[in-house]
């Protein structure tokens, strides 16, 4: 509903607000379905041509991204990673890498 509402990462077709989006998600209830919807109801209103491939990866960013853990004291991705998913470059959940990420996460710099 978010990603489809508009985010950062994906702008909204015209039109689209959080109720419409709601209701999108609330029927469709999965990714898969809710954009087959969204191509057959707004195809020719989407603000993108690749616009599924980047609802896509806007999810993944979602269920992904790279948080820090405390109890494991270091970063890690909110949701682990399915090894089937086939995805050649994940650098946009950003790097697990960060020699400062400790100090950010408890307030100290």
């Amino acid at each position: 509903m978010c990603i489809l509402s508009g985010c950062d990462d994906l702008p909204s077709p015209p039109g689209m607000g959080l109720r419409t989006a709601h209701k999108y998600a609330q029927r469709h209830k999965h990714p898969e379905r809710l954009l087959q919807a969204i191509k057959t109801d707004w195809g020719h209103r989407l603000p993108l041509s690749n616009y599924e491939q980047a609802f896509i990866r806007a999810e993944l960013t979602f269920r992904h991204q790279v948080v820090w853990c405390p109890e494991r004291k270091e970063r890690v991705h909110l949701d682990p990673i399915d090894p089937s998913y086939d995805c050649p470059d994940w650098s946009f959940l950003g790097s697990r890498e960060h020699p400062q990420a400790e100090l950010i996460a408890l307030g100290h710099l």
